[in-house]
């Protein structure tokens, strides 16, 4: 044998090593992530609608780029107001509480994408905060309703 030869047999003996090292060494793709929670309840520990105590709804507009914030609550003395509004007084008890009870019922649905780019394709990209600068154009966003006790 050759030094040409011998010098070749290592070299491509080299190679198949290292094809085979990345081979075995590549990041795996985790897989499908199946939830098993799917149709189970959303809130599993809200069940009173009364002791909600306040409701905040964050709307965005798509074509301004403005957000909008409407909110009311219930204040230490037991008075609802909407403090959004300069703390304009509300009877809101009654329709706080039927929004409330809406949403204890709501059970998970299944998972339609693990892919954060799909968000705006279900609506659910999260509203601009109010310290950001407007973002006119931004598509997707839904509407953030948070309930407080």
């Amino acid at each position: 044998m050759t030094e040409a030869t011998k010098t070749l047999t290592f070299a491509g003996t080299a190679l198949a090593v290292l094809l085979l090292a990345l081979f075995v060494s590549r990041p795996q793709h985790p897989g499908e992530v199946v939830l098993s929670d799917s149709n189970e309840k959303l809130f599993p520990k809200f069940d009173d609608p009364l002791v909600a105590k306040s409701l905040e709804i964050i709307d965005y507009d798509e074509e301004t780029g403005q957000r909008s914030v409407f909110e009311v609550e219930q204040n230490a003395n037991g008075v609802w107001s909407i403090p959004s509004h300069g703390g304009y007084p509300a009877d809101a008890q009654k329709q706080l509480a039927e929004a409330a009870a809406s949403i204890i019922d709501v059970k998970k649905g299944t998972l339609e994408s693990n892919d954060p780019s799909s968000q705006a394709t279900y609506g659910v990209v999260e509203p601009p905060d109010s310290k950001s600068k407007s973002e006119r154009g931004l598509a997707g966003v839904g509407k953030e309703v948070t309930f407080k006790d």
